[in-house]
């Protein structure tokens, strides 16, 4: 059985979503912020994480970080969004991907189920990498440059990830799409241009090197200074 940790500030929201997902046999913790969410997550095995931002805007940001510190589990925002702003969302936090709202309890049950599927399937080598005074580390889900730690979502983790495996070489937008869309189905090409501007943008915090260069007409390479 499935666990789905719920994070919904509505108390009759969260009551409802709770009843329609246990009818759907799912296991379901229940809670109406960060801090009870993050206090669940530390003693329970979470499968899927559930958020609902409404309500939670001022936090939503700590939560994310919160969840993602406690759990590997994929994060499912629910946003009443239309499908554009609803990405953009997504994109900004750290979710995996998001529903529409209003949503029925069968698709939402279908949507997590498809996260949990995709977070199973998507290959995780526990190998440490290192380009310059860039670490990652995928067994822990973390990311140091000159060993202070950088806060990524799991696009731009994953964007990394296949840069620097490829360090040197040129990848085109395409390849780079097809990486991220197991972790990401509904991600445009358009988006990969602005994970990577905040991807570069987290990293120059931290260090004066320009890594991420542009290959006009072609995509994206990872240059380390010699």
């Amino acid at each position: 059985m499935k666990t789905v940790l719920l994070i919904v500030r509505d108390l009759k929201l969260r009551q409802l979503l709770k009843s329609g997902l246990e009818a759907r046999a799912l296991q379901i913790f229940s809670a109406a912020n960060g801090r009870e969410g993050a206090s669940i997550a530390r003693r329970e095995t979470v499968d899927v994480v559930v958020v609902n931002i409404l309500g939670l805007e001022e936090e939503i940001d700590t939560l994310f970080s919160a969840m993602r510190a406690e759990v590997r589990a994929p994060i499912l925002l629910l946003t009443t969004s239309d499908d554009e702003s609803g990405e953009v969302a997504g994109v900004s936090l750290s979710a995996d991907d998001y529903v529409i709202m209003p949503v029925g309890i069968r698709e939402l049950t279908a949507r997590i189920n498809t996260v949990h599927r995709r977070a199973l399937n998507f290959p995780h080598s526990t190998e440490i990498l290192r380009a310059g005074n860039i670490l990652l580390d995928p067994g822990r889900y973390a990311v140091y440059v000159n060993d202070l730690p950088v806060q990524l979502t799991p696009i731009e983790f994953h964007l990394l990830k296949t840069l620097i495996l490829a360090t040197g070489k040129a990848i085109s937008r395409p390849d780079l799409l097809a990486e991220i869309q197991p972790i990401s189905p509904k991600i445009s090409p358009r988006s990969i241009d602005v994970h990577i501007r905040n991807l570069r943008a987290k990293l120059s915090k931290l260090t004066s090197h320009y890594y991420i260069e542009t290959v006009y007409g072609v995509g994206y390479r990872l240059s380390i200074p010699k």
